[in-house]
């Protein structure tokens, strides 16, 4: 009998996204709106169901800019983080699936061998981690025995692997960890992001969306930014991080 697997997408609007994280909307939306498009391919791939949660405002956007059709959409509860992806999982396996992955929208998807690698490691009893490179997790993969595992996630908590590790172990479930990957939460991260780029395929595609977010220039410029479009390098501007809108 084949095994109902979702892919859970925590994100707000890419326009949300910039804010939360101090970018100016026009400049770093561009960026968060690829990382999405780049989840709802990775869905496509594996014939994954992609379920999208965001806040109430954000997900009305979302629903109607038609980023993710065919896509589910949840409301995320107005709770700490940790209670929010507890929820989220639970109303996903009240839908009748039986493995799902949660991951965050602020890094592009993985590739579809990792996410395969993680259903494959959930439908075998195990908890799939991504470690994140501040010291988080990026993805959580669980069955609905451990629905509640990242209740007690923290969000930007340089420990949180840590307790999802131990919060496994005291479930006496095996672990199955993917592949360390940076996320951009804020102007500090781009820039690590961007000096990825060079040799990373999985952020090459995304370096001018970075400089632009990095560095930039009139909303105009940067519209039809898609990653893996031939662009030229985006003008220097003076150092620094933008400034919040």
């Amino acid at each position: 009998m084949s095994r109902r697997r979702a892919l859970v997408l925590f994100t707000r609007s890419p326009e949300a996204e910039a804010r939360a994280k101090g970018f100016r909307e026009a400049h770093a939306a561009p960026l968060f709106r690829a990382f999405l498009e780049s989840w709802v391919r990775l869905s496509r791939e594996t014939a994954t169901d992609l379920v999208v949660a965001s806040p109430a405002s954000c997900r009305r956007r979302l629903e109607a800019s038609g980023v993710a059709p065919g896509g589910r959409f949840l409301t995320q509860a107005r709770a700490a983080f940790g209670e929010r992806l507890a929820a989220a999982a639970g109303e996903a396996f009240g839908l009748g699936y039986d493995s799902v992955v949660l991951v965050g929208g602020d890094a592009p998807a993985i590739g579809a061998g990792d996410l395969r690698r993680a259903f494959e490691a959930i439908e075998s009893g195990a908890v799939a981690l991504g470690p994140a490179g501040d010291g988080g997790a990026y993805q959580i993969g669980v069955d609905a025995r451990d629905a509640d595992l990242g209740r007690s996630h923290r969000h930007r908590d340089r420990r949180a692997l840590v307790r999802l590790l131990a919060a496994a172990a005291d479930r006496r479930r095996g672990v199955v960890l993917l592949p360390a990957r940076q996320e951009v939460d804020s102007a500090l991260d781009a820039a690590r992001a961007r000096r990825l780029a060079g040799a990373d395929p999985g952020w090459g595609p995304y370096r001018f969306l970075l400089d632009a977010a990095l560095r930039p220039e009139s909303p105009a410029s940067l519209a039809d930014l898609r990653p893996g479009s031939a662009h030229r390098p985006l003008r220097r501007a003076p150092r620094g991080p933008p400034a919040a809108a």
